[in-house]
C-alpha cells in the first residue's frame, strides 16, 4: 500500500521551516510563478525564466525588496518619481476617479508588487470607505501611510492608523471627548485591528475609547483633523488589566505585549499569502512566536517567514486561494505584459469593482470578505466578461497583442503556447484545452475554474 507523506498543515514545526530546493522540490517556473503570483499578482516571461535560472535566494531578495526596473522596462527611481509628480498634480484638482487611477497604475507598474500586495491588505484590514469619509485627499493619505509602512512593526502601523483622518472620519473618531466619548474606534481596532474577538471585554472597549478622545475636525476641504489636548481624558484607566493615564500610544503598547496581538497579525498574512480560510491555532502558533519582537509584532519578519516556508513552496499550497479581483485582473495584465500599448487602466479599475473589490469602497468595518466570498452569480459573470473585455479590442491593447507575445517567447505551437500561458496565469493545469489562437487561449483560461484560483 502506498504511504502518503503527511500534509505540511497538519504539522506546524515543520510548515515554517525554510524551503530549500532539492531534486524533490526543485526550484523551477512552477515555484516561480507561484511565488510571484501570491506576492506579487504575477510576473512576467522574462522574470519567471529569470529567477528559475539564478535560483531562490535572488528571486526571493528581489520580491522582498524589490526589482531595480518596472515590468515595462523603466528604472524604479524613474517610475517613483513619475508616481510622485501624479500625486501632486492630484491635490491641484482632487476627485476619486484620480486617487483611484493612481492606485490602479501603482499595481500595475510597480516595481515592488509585494509593498501593493501588502498596501492592498492592510487597505482591508484598517477598512476605510470613501463612502462615508468623503474626502478623496483624506483616502489618498491614507493609502500612502498604509503603503509607507507596510512592512513596518504593528506599533508604527496601529499609530499611524490611530491617528489618520480617513480612519478617524470612518469611525468615529472626530468629535469622541472626554465627555462625550464614541466607543467605535475603540471596539474596532481590539476587535478588528489588533486583537481579534475574545480577546478584550465591554470594559477594555469603553476605557480605550476615553484614550482615544480629543480629536476635531479642522477642514473639511480637504478633510483634516487634529487632536485637542483640552478634549482628551487624561484620567486614570484600566485597560486590558494595567492601570494608569493611558492615552493612544499607550493603548498600542499594552495590547501589543498580549499573546493575542501576534497571532491575529500572524492570521492576516497567513490568509494573505498562503489560504484564504483561519488556520487552525496550532499551525499559527509558532508563525506569531517568530513575529513576537520586544513588545511589538515584526511584519516583515512574518512575511519573510512564510515566503521562504516549506508550506508556502509546497505543491499542496497551490490552488488553495480564490484570486480577489485584484490578482485576477492585476496578474493578467502584468503577466501577459500589458504595458505597450497599456491597457486601459480607468476601465481595469471598473472592471474591479464590478468583481467586487472596488478600490477605496471596502463593504463594511471588517473589510472585503475573501476565499469563495469573491464568487457569486454576478462576480462569476463580471469575471468572465473581464476575460472578454482583456482579450478584445475594448481593452486597449492591440489586436495582435497576445500572439505577439507567443511569438516573442518561442510558444510556436498550440502546445507550446498552451503551456506558456498556463505557467503564467494558472495555479492548477487546465483540465484540457483545444483551442490555438492565443488570445482566445488566454480568454478561456481567464475564465476557467482553475483560472479563478492561485
Amino acid at each position: 500500500m502506498t504511504r502518503t507523506s503527511p500534509s505540511l498543515f497538519d504539522d506546524p514545526r515543520a510548515a515554517w521551516e525554510p524551503y530549500n530546493p532539492s531534486s524533490a522540490e526543485p526550484w523551477d517556473a512552477a515555484r516561480v510563478a507561484h511565488l510571484r503570483r501570491r506576492a506579487g499578482f504575477g510576473a512576467t516571461w522574462g522574470q519567471i525564466t529569470r529567477d528559475a535560472a539564478e535560483g531562490f535566494e535572488p528571486s526571493i531578495r528581489r520580491v522582498l525588496d524589490g526589482e531595480a526596473r518596472t515590468p515595462d522596462g523603466r528604472e524604479a527611481a524613474a517610475f517613483e518619481s513619475l508616481v510622485e509628480t501624479m500625486r501632486q498634480s492630484f491635490f491641484r484638482r482632487p476627485s476619486m476617479e484620480r486617487v483611484s487611477l493612481l492606485w490602479t497604475y501603482r499595481l500595475v507598474f510597480s516595481p515592488h508588487p509585494l509593498a501593493e500586495v501588502m498596501t492592498l491588505a492592510w487597505h482591508s484590514h484598517y477598512a476605510s470607505s470613501q463612502d462615508k469619509v468623503g474626502s478623496p485627499e483624506a483616502m489618498l493619505e491614507q493609502n500612502r501611510a498604509l503603503r509607507l509602512h507596510w512592512r513596518a512593526r504593528m506599533s508604527r502601523l496601529h499609530s499611524a492608523m490611530l491617528s489618520d483622518t480617513a480612519m478617524l472620519a470612518w469611525l468615529d473618531g472626530i468629535g469622541s471627548t472626554k465627555a462625550s466619548p464614541n466607543e467605535n474606534l475603540g471596539r474596532e481596532f481590539l476587535e478588528l485591528f489588533a486583537l481579534g474577538p475574545g480577546n478584550y471585554t465591554e470594559k477594555d472597549v469603553r476605557e480605550t475609547a476615553r484614550a482615544f478622545t480629543g480629536w476635531r475636525r479642522t477642514s473639511y476641504q480637504p478633510l483634516k483633523a487634529l487632536q485637542d489636548g483640552e478634549d482628551v481624558d487624561h484620567a486614570s484607566k484600566t485597560i486590558l488589566g494595567e492601570t494608569g493615564d493611558w492615552l493612544q500610544d499607550d493603548v498600542v503598547r499594552i495590547v501589543l505585549r498580549q499573546p493575542a496581538a501576534a497571532e491575529h497579525v500572524a492570521r492576516r498574512l497567513y490568509r494573505t499569502f498562503v489560504v484564504d480560510a483561519p488556520p487552525s491555532r496550532e499551525l499559527i502558533a509558532p508563525l506569531a512566536e517568530a513575529m513576537r519582537v520586544d513588545g511589538d509584532v515584526d511584519v516583515a519578519k512574518g512575511i519573510e517567514t512564510i515566503l521562504r516556508s516549506r508550506l508556502f513552496h509546497s505543491a499542496e499550497c497551490r490552488a488553495r486561494m480564490v484570486k480577489s479581483p485584484a490578482m485576477l485582473a492585476v496578474g493578467a495584465v502584468r503577466a501577459c505584459e500589458g504595458f505597450h500599448p497599456p491597457v486601459d487602466l480607468a476601465a481595469l479599475e471598473r472592471w474591479l469593482g464590478r468583481m467586487g473589490q472596488r478600490l477605496f469602497h471596502p463593504p463594511g468595518v471588517a473589510g472585503w470578505p475573501a476565499g469563495p466570498s469573491w464568487l457569486d452569480d454576478a462576480t462569476i459573470v463580471a469575471r468572465v466578461n473581464f476575460a472578454a473585455w482583456f482579450t478584445g479590442a475594448e481593452s486597449g491593447l492591440s489586436g495582435g497583442h497576445f500572439q505577439d507575445l507567443a511569438d516573442r517567447h518561442g510558444w510556436k505551437t498550440a502546445e507550446e503556447r498552451r503551456d506558456g500561458f498556463s505557467t503564467l496565469l494558472l495555479a492548477a493545469p487546465l483540465g484540457s484545452l483545444a483551442e490555438d489562437d492565443a488570445a482566445r487561449i488566454v480568454r478561456l483560461m481567464l475564465s476557467s475554474p482553475e483560472g479563478q484560483l492561485a
